[in-house]
């Protein structure tokens, strides 16, 4: 298999996209609150980290920070003292809400992402050779990385409204004269959905780059074709 730039690029940009999707797909940053609350004289501050897999949130009291992870959304039952009993609902209702469509459709970028790269490593070591398999694998490859950048971009719109929406909410919850100076919320932006946004465009543009590649190769073959068919040279020279 001869390396080529084409072959370089592609797998660069495919290795890109697999790894983007993954750290926005494990990092604790799909919502990121900070939370300031002055209570009898005393100030805390709240900095909570969400995921889909991963939560943290850090407790700093002024004199002490505290800092824990937790797995499957333990963070906000934590923060609110919930009765352990209540957990398990509080926290299903809270991932039902806001995580599960998210994350079956970010698992299935991913499950189509990484056919594709499979698929594209197929055909870039048979590239020399036209046959129906390298086609088809180069065709597939290059339809799953489009399938797969375009439900990512799907994945970021929705979600990067939902962080719009909510900081709006946590900045008109801030006006209300009756909390001013008591508790202050701050939504930082959820840089997990960046990580979604790159691999969603490294997969478009491997997608997009394997597929007119296929499109020029079929369109020289046809016009090879052609060419040879309507040549009386050629014809001559058979005969």
């Amino acid at each position: 298999m001869a390396i080529s730039v084409y072959k370089i690029i592609i797998v660069v940009f495919g290795l890109l996209s697999i790894i983007f999707q993954a750290i926005g797909f494990l990092a604790p940053a799909w919502e990121l609150y900070d939370l300031d609350v002055d209570l009898s004289g005393t100030h805390t501050t709240f900095k909570v980290s969400v995921g889909f897999y991963l939560d943290s949130v850090c407790i700093n009291d002024g004199a002490t920070e505290v800092c824990r992870g937790y797995a499957v959304s333990l963070v906000y039952p934590t923060i609110l003292k919930v009765d352990q009993k209540d957990v398990e609902t509080f926290v299903g209702e809270i991932l039902i809400r806001e995580f599960l469509i998210l994350q079956i459709f970010v698992i299935l970028s991913g499950i189509i992402g990484g056919f594709g790269f499979i698929l594209m490593i197929v055909q870039l070591r048979t590239d020399e050779r036209d046959t129906t398999n390298n086609v088809c694998a180069g065709r597939i490859s290059s339809c799953a990385w489009i399938v797969a950048g375009i439900i990512l971009i799907a994945v970021v719109g929705v979600h990067g409204n939902e962080y719009s929406v909510y900081k709006a909410k946590m900045d008109s919850l801030n006006s209300i004269p009756e909390i001013i100076g008591i508790f202050h919320g701050t939504i930082n932006f959820p840089w997990a959905i960046a990580m979604e946004g790159a691999g969603s465009w490294f997969a478009l543009i491997v997608g997009a780059v394997v597929a007119v590649k296929y499109c020029y190769k079929q369109r020289r073959q046809e016009v090879g074709t052609w060419v040879t068919f309507t040549n009386p040279a050629t014809d001559m020279q058979e005969h």
